[in-house]
């Protein structure tokens, strides 16, 4: 049950050099220092950088231009928010807007009367009918409202173009909304496209 315990907490605390205490231990101590510095013992994974010698990197030149040929313009960065780097506006590609855009620019017909005209684009036939009464509103609530256009004069088409002349209402296509033919009061022709325009009042 005797259990010496070291003096000075040795187990926790890290062993200290000797201090030398006598000359004669002062001149070994001494010794063993400087043979630490020794090159045999330094080891040579160890590399300190010399901060006396200068970069090489900073000494290269670049090599004088040829004989007739011009030497190359300074780096500058781009501006890249000058308005020379703009690229200017391209023209709008007429080709690419839809035939039926140039259809019927006539003014708005009167309310509730029926405007009729057949229009031939790239060898299309189309048929313009004008009237402002019903679609507006059926638009609005997003109803596939019939006009009265078609049900008072028993047109009957199979495809539907509506344009709006307003900026409220967007152009709209909806599929067949009777039969296969388009019926006018001077006999019964078939048309390509039927166009039904509407304006907002």
């Amino acid at each position: 049950n005797n259990v010496q315990i070291p003096e000075n907490n040795a187990l926790s605390s890290p062993q200290q050099p000797e201090v030398p205490q006598t000359p004669d231990d002062f001149t070994e101590y001494t010794a063993n220092q400087v043979n630490q510095m020794d090159p045999d013992n330094v080891d040579p994974f160890l590399n300190i950088p010399d901060h006396n010698l200068e970069d090489e990197s900073n000494n290269i030149t670049p090599n004088p231009p040829a004989a007739g040929e011009e030497p190359p313009p300074p780096a500058t960065e781009p501006n890249l928010q000058g308005p020379e780097n703009i690229p200017p506006p391209q023209p709008e590609d007429q080709s690419a807007m839809p035939a039926a855009a140039e259809l019927n620019q006539q003014e708005p017909p009167i309310e509730g009367e029926a405007v009729k005209s057949t229009r031939s684009t790239d060898g299309l036939r189309f048929l313009t009918l004008g009237s402002s009464v019903t679609w507006g509103a059926g638009m609005e609530v997003r109803y596939f409202a019939y006009p009265y256009l078609l049900t008072d004069d028993r047109s009957k088409v199979t495809n539907l173009a509506v344009r709006a002349a307003g900026p409220k209402y967007p152009s709209v296509c909806i599929q067949s909304m009777v039969s296969e033919a388009a019926r006018v009061p001077g006999g019964s022709e078939e048309y390509d496209v039927i166009v039904l325009e509407y304006y907002m009042r």
